[in-house]
Protein backbone atom coordinates (compact mmCIF):
# COMPACT_ATOMS: atom_id res chain seq x y z
CA UNK A 1 0.00 0.00 0.00
CA UNK A 2 1.23 3.51 -0.77
CA UNK A 3 -0.29 6.82 0.24
CA UNK A 4 -0.65 9.57 -2.33
CA UNK A 5 0.19 12.83 -0.53
CA UNK A 6 0.35 16.43 -1.67
CA UNK A 7 4.06 17.41 -1.75
CA UNK A 8 5.45 20.84 -0.99
CA UNK A 9 5.29 22.81 -4.23
CA UNK A 10 7.40 25.75 -3.08
CA UNK A 11 8.39 27.64 0.04
CA UNK A 12 5.31 29.88 0.01
CA UNK A 13 2.77 27.29 -1.19
CA UNK A 14 0.62 25.77 1.58
CA UNK A 15 -2.29 24.28 -0.34
CA UNK A 16 -3.46 23.11 -3.74
CA UNK A 17 -6.74 22.27 -5.41
CA UNK A 18 -7.24 18.89 -7.06
CA UNK A 19 -8.53 19.87 -10.48
CA UNK A 20 -8.48 16.46 -12.15
CA UNK A 21 -7.89 12.76 -11.48
CA UNK A 22 -6.54 10.95 -14.54
CA UNK A 23 -7.40 7.55 -13.02
CA UNK A 24 -10.52 6.15 -11.37
CA UNK A 25 -10.74 3.81 -8.39
CA UNK A 26 -9.82 0.31 -9.58
CA UNK A 27 -7.60 1.52 -12.45
CA UNK A 28 -4.06 0.25 -12.85
CA UNK A 29 -1.34 2.91 -12.53
CA UNK A 30 2.41 2.73 -13.11
CA UNK A 31 5.05 4.47 -11.04
CA UNK A 32 5.69 8.06 -12.23
CA UNK A 33 2.67 7.92 -14.55
CA UNK A 34 0.61 11.16 -14.40
CA UNK A 35 -2.05 10.50 -11.77
CA UNK A 36 -3.74 13.80 -11.01
CA UNK A 37 -3.56 17.51 -11.68
CA UNK A 38 -3.07 19.99 -8.83
CA UNK A 39 -3.42 23.77 -9.02
CA UNK A 40 -1.62 26.19 -6.68
CA UNK A 41 -1.22 29.95 -6.59
CA UNK A 42 1.88 29.50 -8.75
CA UNK A 43 1.00 27.03 -11.49
CA UNK A 44 -1.09 24.01 -12.50
CA UNK A 45 0.98 20.81 -12.47
CA UNK A 46 0.60 17.12 -13.14
CA UNK A 47 1.49 14.93 -10.14
CA UNK A 48 3.07 11.53 -10.87
CA UNK A 49 2.10 8.32 -9.12
CA UNK A 50 4.43 7.48 -6.21
CA UNK A 51 4.12 3.73 -6.87
CA UNK A 52 2.83 1.10 -9.27
CA UNK A 53 -0.39 -0.73 -8.46
CA UNK A 54 -4.13 -0.18 -8.39
CA UNK A 55 -5.80 3.06 -7.28
CA UNK A 56 -7.65 1.80 -4.20
CA UNK A 57 -9.14 5.02 -2.84
CA UNK A 58 -9.60 8.67 -3.76
CA UNK A 59 -9.71 10.67 -0.53
CA UNK A 60 -9.80 14.16 -2.04
CA UNK A 61 -12.25 14.61 -4.88
CA UNK A 62 -11.88 16.91 -7.88
CA UNK A 63 -12.55 20.47 -6.86
CA UNK A 64 -11.47 20.05 -3.23
CA UNK A 65 -8.54 21.94 -1.75
CA UNK A 66 -5.92 20.07 0.28
CA UNK A 67 -3.10 21.29 2.48
CA UNK A 68 0.50 20.27 1.81
CA UNK A 69 1.01 16.82 3.32
CA UNK A 70 -2.62 15.75 2.95
CA UNK A 71 -3.45 12.16 1.94
CA UNK A 72 -5.07 12.36 -1.48
CA UNK A 73 -5.55 8.68 -2.15
CA UNK A 74 -4.20 5.16 -1.72
CA UNK A 75 -2.47 2.83 -4.19
CA UNK A 76 -2.67 -0.91 -3.49
CA UNK A 77 -0.77 -3.90 -4.83
CA UNK A 78 -3.52 -4.91 -7.23
CA UNK A 79 -4.53 -8.16 -5.50
CA UNK A 80 -8.16 -7.63 -6.33
CA UNK A 81 -9.09 -6.04 -3.02
CA UNK A 82 -9.72 -2.61 -4.50
CA UNK A 83 -13.18 -1.19 -3.82
CA UNK A 84 -15.69 -0.73 -6.60
CA UNK A 85 -15.19 2.40 -8.72
CA UNK A 86 -18.29 3.99 -7.20
CA UNK A 87 -16.88 3.68 -3.70
CA UNK A 88 -14.89 6.89 -3.73
CA UNK A 89 -14.13 7.74 -0.15
CA UNK A 90 -14.99 11.14 1.14
CA UNK A 91 -12.19 13.07 2.86
CA UNK A 92 -11.78 11.72 6.38
CA UNK A 93 -11.41 14.02 9.34
CA UNK A 94 -7.73 13.21 9.79
CA UNK A 95 -6.93 14.38 6.26
CA UNK A 96 -6.08 18.10 6.17
CA UNK A 97 -8.52 19.15 3.46
CA UNK A 98 -9.93 22.63 3.08
CA UNK A 99 -13.43 22.81 1.63
CA UNK A 100 -13.91 26.24 0.13
CA UNK A 101 -16.73 26.38 -2.43
CA UNK A 102 -17.71 29.94 -3.12
CA UNK A 103 -21.39 30.82 -3.35
CA UNK A 104 -22.49 32.77 -6.39
CA UNK A 105 -25.73 33.95 -7.85
CA UNK A 106 -28.57 31.43 -7.73
CA UNK A 107 -27.11 29.52 -4.78
CA UNK A 108 -24.65 27.54 -6.91
CA UNK A 109 -20.95 27.16 -6.18
CA UNK A 110 -17.90 27.35 -8.40
CA UNK A 111 -14.49 26.03 -7.47
CA UNK A 112 -11.57 28.42 -7.33
CA UNK A 113 -7.97 27.28 -7.39
CA UNK A 114 -5.43 29.22 -5.30
CA UNK A 115 -4.02 30.68 -8.52
CA UNK A 116 -7.47 31.89 -9.57
CA UNK A 117 -8.13 33.39 -6.13
CA UNK A 118 -4.85 35.28 -6.23
CA UNK A 119 -5.51 36.69 -9.71
CA UNK A 120 -9.01 37.84 -8.75
CA UNK A 121 -7.88 39.24 -5.39
CA UNK A 122 -4.98 41.16 -6.96
CA UNK A 123 -7.32 42.62 -9.58
CA UNK A 124 -10.08 43.26 -6.99
CA UNK A 125 -12.57 41.40 -9.15
CA UNK A 126 -15.62 39.77 -7.58
CA UNK A 127 -16.20 36.11 -8.42
CA UNK A 128 -19.76 36.79 -9.56
CA UNK A 129 -18.35 38.83 -12.46
CA UNK A 130 -16.40 35.85 -13.85
CA UNK A 131 -17.71 33.63 -16.63
CA UNK A 132 -16.53 30.08 -15.90
CA UNK A 133 -15.58 27.78 -18.77
CA UNK A 134 -13.96 24.93 -16.84
CA UNK A 135 -15.38 21.46 -16.30
CA UNK A 136 -18.18 21.44 -13.74
CA UNK A 137 -18.36 25.22 -13.65
CA UNK A 138 -14.73 25.61 -12.56
CA UNK A 139 -13.14 29.01 -13.06
CA UNK A 140 -9.91 28.50 -14.99
CA UNK A 141 -6.82 30.68 -14.94
CA UNK A 142 -7.74 32.03 -18.37
CA UNK A 143 -11.23 32.93 -17.08
CA UNK A 144 -9.70 34.84 -14.18
CA UNK A 145 -7.16 36.66 -16.36
CA UNK A 146 -9.88 37.64 -18.82
CA UNK A 147 -12.05 38.99 -16.01
CA UNK A 148 -9.11 40.86 -14.48
CA UNK A 149 -8.61 42.77 -17.72
CA UNK A 150 -12.23 43.85 -18.01
CA UNK A 151 -13.11 47.42 -16.95
CA UNK A 152 -14.58 47.69 -13.47
CA UNK A 153 -17.89 49.42 -12.87
CA UNK A 154 -16.01 52.56 -11.88
CA UNK A 155 -14.34 52.57 -15.28
CA UNK A 156 -10.93 51.71 -13.87
CA UNK A 157 -9.44 48.63 -15.54
CA UNK A 158 -8.70 45.74 -13.22
CA UNK A 159 -5.28 44.29 -13.92
CA UNK A 160 -3.61 41.53 -11.93
CA UNK A 161 -0.23 42.59 -10.57
CA UNK A 162 2.29 40.23 -8.99
CA UNK A 163 3.34 41.02 -5.43
CA UNK A 164 6.41 43.23 -5.33
CA UNK A 165 9.14 43.75 -2.77
CA UNK A 166 12.00 46.22 -2.63
CA UNK A 167 15.30 44.87 -3.96
CA UNK A 168 18.63 46.36 -4.97
CA UNK A 169 20.01 45.85 -8.47
CA UNK A 170 23.27 46.30 -10.36
CA UNK A 171 24.35 45.67 -13.95
CA UNK A 172 27.52 44.89 -15.87
CA UNK A 173 28.33 44.90 -19.59
CA UNK A 174 29.85 41.70 -20.94
CA UNK A 175 31.86 40.97 -24.09
CA UNK A 176 30.49 37.72 -25.56
CA UNK A 177 33.26 37.26 -28.15
CA UNK A 178 34.77 34.38 -26.17
CA UNK A 179 31.56 32.31 -26.24
CA UNK A 180 30.24 33.20 -29.68
CA UNK A 181 32.88 30.94 -31.24
CA UNK A 182 31.08 27.99 -29.66
CA UNK A 183 27.48 29.04 -30.21
CA UNK A 184 25.33 26.50 -32.07
CA UNK A 185 21.62 25.94 -32.52
CA UNK A 186 21.52 24.10 -29.18
CA UNK A 187 24.29 25.98 -27.35
CA UNK A 188 23.01 29.53 -27.36
CA UNK A 189 24.69 32.44 -25.59
CA UNK A 190 22.06 32.05 -22.86
CA UNK A 191 23.32 28.51 -22.27
CA UNK A 192 26.82 29.82 -21.57
CA UNK A 193 25.42 32.47 -19.26
CA UNK A 194 23.49 29.81 -17.35
CA UNK A 195 26.64 27.71 -16.99
CA UNK A 196 28.66 30.73 -15.81
CA UNK A 197 25.95 31.57 -13.26
CA UNK A 198 26.07 28.02 -11.90
CA UNK A 199 29.87 28.04 -11.64
CA UNK A 200 29.98 31.45 -9.95
CA UNK A 201 27.16 30.56 -7.57
CA UNK A 202 28.95 27.39 -6.50
CA UNK A 203 31.99 29.56 -5.67
CA UNK A 204 29.91 32.15 -3.79
CA UNK A 205 27.59 30.26 -1.41
CA UNK A 206 26.23 33.43 0.19
CA UNK A 207 24.30 34.01 -3.07
CA UNK A 208 22.99 30.44 -2.99
CA UNK A 209 20.84 30.82 0.11
CA UNK A 210 17.32 31.08 1.46
CA UNK A 211 15.96 33.99 3.48
CA UNK A 212 12.84 33.98 5.64
CA UNK A 213 12.89 37.68 6.51
CA UNK A 214 15.29 37.36 9.41
CA UNK A 215 17.63 34.38 8.92
CA UNK A 216 19.84 33.49 5.95
CA UNK A 217 20.50 29.79 5.39
CA UNK A 218 23.05 28.56 2.86
CA UNK A 219 22.01 25.79 0.47
CA UNK A 220 24.27 22.90 -0.48
CA UNK A 221 23.23 22.46 -4.11
CA UNK A 222 22.86 25.09 -6.82
CA UNK A 223 19.27 24.56 -7.96
CA UNK A 224 18.97 26.94 -10.90
CA UNK A 225 15.53 28.31 -11.72
CA UNK A 226 14.90 29.55 -15.27
CA UNK A 227 12.19 32.23 -15.19
CA UNK A 228 10.00 32.33 -18.27
CA UNK A 229 6.56 33.57 -19.19
CA UNK A 230 3.87 30.97 -19.85
CA UNK A 231 0.90 32.86 -21.22
CA UNK A 232 0.44 35.65 -18.70
CA UNK A 233 2.03 33.72 -15.82
CA UNK A 234 5.68 33.82 -14.78
CA UNK A 235 7.08 30.50 -13.55
CA UNK A 236 10.61 29.26 -12.87
CA UNK A 237 11.28 25.55 -13.57
CA UNK A 238 14.29 24.39 -11.59
CA UNK A 239 17.37 22.44 -12.69
CA UNK A 240 18.27 20.38 -9.62
CA UNK A 241 21.98 20.08 -8.64
CA UNK A 242 23.02 22.20 -11.59
CA UNK A 243 26.62 22.38 -10.31
CA UNK A 244 27.01 18.64 -11.01
CA UNK A 245 25.93 18.91 -14.66
CA UNK A 246 28.05 19.50 -17.75
CA UNK A 247 27.17 22.32 -20.13
CA UNK A 248 25.40 19.95 -22.52
CA UNK A 249 23.49 18.28 -19.64
CA UNK A 250 22.43 21.68 -18.32
CA UNK A 251 21.18 22.76 -21.75
CA UNK A 252 19.28 19.50 -22.28
CA UNK A 253 17.50 19.80 -18.93
CA UNK A 254 16.61 23.49 -19.44
CA UNK A 255 15.25 22.70 -22.92
CA UNK A 256 13.15 19.79 -21.65
CA UNK A 257 11.73 21.76 -18.70
CA UNK A 258 10.91 24.78 -20.83
CA UNK A 259 9.17 22.57 -23.39
CA UNK A 260 7.02 21.01 -20.66
CA UNK A 261 6.24 24.41 -19.12
CA UNK A 262 5.26 26.04 -22.41
CA UNK A 263 3.11 23.00 -23.21
CA UNK A 264 1.34 23.21 -19.86
CA UNK A 265 2.77 19.87 -18.70
CA UNK A 266 5.24 20.88 -16.00
CA UNK A 267 6.04 18.15 -13.50
CA UNK A 268 5.70 18.87 -9.80
CA UNK A 269 9.44 18.36 -9.33
CA UNK A 270 10.17 20.94 -12.03
CA UNK A 271 9.03 23.71 -9.70
CA UNK A 272 10.61 22.72 -6.39
CA UNK A 273 13.70 23.80 -4.53
CA UNK A 274 15.10 26.72 -6.53
CA UNK A 275 18.00 28.50 -4.83
CA UNK A 276 18.78 31.16 -7.46
CA UNK A 277 16.95 32.25 -10.61
CA UNK A 278 18.05 33.35 -14.08
CA UNK A 279 15.50 35.04 -16.31
CA UNK A 280 15.41 34.03 -19.95
CA UNK A 281 16.16 36.95 -22.30
CA UNK A 282 13.27 38.90 -23.76
CA UNK A 283 13.20 38.80 -27.58
CA UNK A 284 14.02 42.14 -29.19
CA UNK A 285 16.50 44.87 -28.38
CA UNK A 286 15.89 45.30 -24.64
CA UNK A 287 19.35 45.97 -23.20
CA UNK A 288 18.45 44.92 -19.68
CA UNK A 289 15.65 44.24 -17.22
CA UNK A 290 15.61 44.00 -13.43
CA UNK A 291 14.63 40.43 -12.48
CA UNK A 292 12.29 39.57 -9.62
CA UNK A 293 13.90 37.79 -6.69
CA UNK A 294 11.80 34.70 -5.99
CA UNK A 295 10.29 34.34 -2.50
CA UNK A 296 12.82 32.86 -0.01
CA UNK A 297 15.74 33.33 -2.47
CA UNK A 298 18.30 36.11 -2.12
CA UNK A 299 19.27 36.83 -5.74
CA UNK A 300 18.12 36.68 -9.36
CA UNK A 301 19.75 37.53 -12.67
CA UNK A 302 18.59 38.55 -16.12
CA UNK A 303 20.26 38.80 -19.51
CA UNK A 304 19.65 41.59 -22.01
CA UNK A 305 19.97 41.46 -25.78
CA UNK A 306 23.40 41.24 -27.40
CA UNK A 307 24.32 43.89 -29.96
CA UNK A 308 27.49 44.72 -31.87
CA UNK A 309 29.07 47.83 -30.42
CA UNK A 310 32.36 49.71 -30.39
CA UNK A 311 34.39 48.29 -27.50
CA UNK A 312 37.77 49.23 -26.07
CA UNK A 313 40.13 46.23 -25.92
CA UNK A 314 43.78 45.69 -25.17
CA UNK A 315 45.95 46.42 -22.13
CA UNK A 316 46.08 49.84 -20.50
CA UNK A 317 48.18 52.26 -22.50
CA UNK A 318 47.75 50.26 -25.71
CA UNK A 319 43.97 50.23 -26.07
CA UNK A 320 42.22 49.55 -29.36
CA UNK A 321 38.62 50.03 -30.46
CA UNK A 322 36.90 47.06 -32.03
CA UNK A 323 33.35 45.98 -32.78
CA UNK A 324 32.30 43.33 -30.25
CA UNK A 325 29.05 41.55 -29.28
CA UNK A 326 28.09 43.22 -26.00
CA UNK A 327 25.27 42.32 -23.65
CA UNK A 328 24.15 43.38 -20.18
CA UNK A 329 23.70 41.15 -17.14
CA UNK A 330 21.62 42.47 -14.26
CA UNK A 331 21.69 41.13 -10.72
CA UNK A 332 18.90 41.82 -8.22
CA UNK A 333 19.49 41.01 -4.56
CA UNK A 334 17.61 40.94 -1.29
CA UNK A 335 19.61 43.71 0.49
CA UNK A 336 18.72 42.39 3.94
CA UNK A 337 20.47 39.12 3.12
CA UNK A 338 23.31 40.02 0.71
CA UNK A 339 25.90 42.80 0.96
CA UNK A 340 26.27 44.93 -2.15
CA UNK A 341 30.06 44.46 -2.31
CA UNK A 342 29.65 40.67 -2.21
CA UNK A 343 27.02 40.93 -4.93
CA UNK A 344 29.33 43.10 -7.08
CA UNK A 345 32.17 40.58 -6.81
CA UNK A 346 29.78 37.76 -7.70
CA UNK A 347 28.51 39.60 -10.79
CA UNK A 348 32.10 40.40 -11.75
CA UNK A 349 32.98 36.71 -11.50
CA UNK A 350 30.18 35.79 -13.91
CA UNK A 351 31.48 38.37 -16.37
CA UNK A 352 35.01 36.99 -15.99
CA UNK A 353 33.89 33.42 -16.66
CA UNK A 354 31.97 34.39 -19.80
CA UNK A 355 34.82 36.47 -21.20
CA UNK A 356 37.87 34.36 -20.28
CA UNK A 357 36.91 30.72 -19.54
CA UNK A 358 38.25 28.09 -21.95
CA UNK A 359 34.84 26.90 -23.17
CA UNK A 360 36.45 24.40 -25.53
CA UNK A 361 36.89 22.13 -22.48
CA UNK A 362 33.13 21.73 -22.28
CA UNK A 363 32.48 20.81 -25.92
Amino acid sequence: MADITLPSLGESVTEGIITRWFKQVGDRVERDEPLLEVSTDKVDSEMPSPAAGVLMEILVAEGDTALVGARLGVIGDGDGSAPAPSAIATPIEATPVVKEPTAVGGGSARVQSPLVRRILDDAQVSIDRVSATGVGGRITREDALRAAKQPKESGTPGVAHPPMSAHAAMSVEVDFTNVERFVTTELTTFAFVARAVVLATAENPWLNASFDGSLVAGQGDVNLGIALGVGETLIAPVVQRAQARTLSDLVAEITAMNKRALGGASKVMDLLGGTITLAAPIPGTIQGTVPLVQPTQVAALSMGSITNRAWIIGPDGDALIAVRPIGTLTLAIEPRAVRSDDAARYLGRIKELIETRDWSREQ
